[in-house]
């Protein structure tokens, strides 16, 4: 049927069809040619009919609006193509997370969809994060893919959801919408509801949170409900297989920042430092004993500062990567462990007399060694 023959009921119907999310783009495609190819025979019959019009009439300035609506049908018309992603071949890292806390995890973000892992740095949560991401689209056979980005001071909305460019088009200069990551991600989950979508937020904490999610804040806590986005004025869902596992070091001063914003939004799982897990790390790495039993004590004590000055604890197993001998874990102690206790209490003026102490008495004790 030639689509100069449709009544308004076949092109209310056309209309329905190009909106349709759930259609295959190709059919859509084929259905937007059809009507570019009708529009470019119009657009001679309606410049002939231009042609007998008196210039300056209400008909006329008409006439040349629909001319130039034709002339620019192409770039009005809103065909969406599904979102393209180039599937990152992820693999994290060894060893394999304990089977209990990483089927805990995985067992959470299943049910919640989102959770944030929290603890003191170096306690392996982003480790975790990412096996858990792993696990989440391999199980049951599930197809899919996940995906890492850190968040860091300046990262904003426009990196992550949406951000206004300028362009240059057929010789002109254009204000384009472009999305960011995770609109792309939910476009993507919406159109491919089969696949299992993670992503994993690395240092959530470090940017501003209702800064960088904006109104989608309200899309996470109801999913499934469209959210108008504020640049584009499209419409976004987040849709029920895109799965968030972030990571935030509660020792950092926004975290009561993500209590705020996310609480509601986020299951909260706490990873905390682990003297079992430094004693299994340090083992694996071939330590010996006496090396071994100073890094445990260095391990126990700077947690046992932060919990009399914070309340919680400040240092994971991690920060003891690598050390093997006495040479190694004077290098971890310089540059790794003090630090942050300078950093973090000397700087601040927090209890200095009892840092500086500590800072003495593990020093005296790794002379020793």
């Amino acid at each position: 049927m030639r689509i100069e023959d449709w009544n308004d009921n076949d092109i209310d119907g056309i209309a329905s069809v190009l909106k349709d999310e759930d259609l295959p783009y190709d059919l859509k495609l084929e259905i937007f040619k059809s009507m570019l190819s009708f529009y470019s025979k119009a657009r001679e019959q309606v410049g002939r009919i231009a042609e007998t019009v008196s210039p300056g009439t209400v008909a006329s300035r008409v006439i040349k609006g629909l001319i130039i609506l034709m002339e620019n049908f192409e770039r009005f018309a809103e065909v969406k193509k599904p979102e393209e992603f180039i599937f990152p071949n992820l693999v994290p890292p060894n060893p394999r997370p304990k089977e209990d806390l990483l089927s805990e995890v995985v067992s959470i973000t299943e049910n919640s969809k989102q959770v944030i892992l929290i603890g003191p740095p170096g306690s392996g949560k982003t480790h975790l994060a990412m096996w858990a991401a792993h696990i989440l689209i391999t199980n049951e056979r599930r197809r899919g893919f996940w995906v890492l980005v850190q968040f860091h001071r300046s990262y904003r909305y426009d990196d992550f959801i949406e951000r206004m460019i300028l362009k240059s088009r057929d010789g002109h200069i254009e204000l384009v919408v472009e999305p960011q990551l995770f609109v792309k991600l939910c476009r993507y989950a919406q159109q491919n509801p089969d696949k299992r979508i993670v992503l994993v937020i690395d240092e959530i904490n470090r940017a501003d949170v209702a800064s960088v999610f904006g109104e989608l804040i309200y899309a996470l806590e109801y999913r499934g409900y469209p959210v108008k986005l504020t640049y584009s004025g499209e419409y976004l869902v987040v849709p029920e297989n895109l799965y968030i596992i972030a990571t935030a070091n509660d020792i950092d001063r926004g975290t009561f920042d993500i209590g705020v914003a996310l609480r509601r939004r986020f299951e909260v799982i706490r990873i905390d430092a682990s003297e079992e897990a430094l004693r299994e790390l340090l083992q694996g790495q071939g330590a010996p004993d006496s090396v071994i039993n100073a890094a445990v004590n260095i391990f126990n004590n700077v947690n046992k500062l932060f919990e009399e000055l914070i309340g919680k604890k400040g240092l994971g197993h991690l920060f003891f990567k690598g050390v093997r001998d006495k040479e190694s874990l004077v290098n971890v102690w310089k540059f790794r462990v003090k630090p942050l206790i300078e950093t973090y209490f000397l700087t601040t003026g927090i209890m200095s007399q009892r840092v500086r102490q500590l800072i003495k008495d593990i020093e005296s004790q790794l002379d020793k060694l």
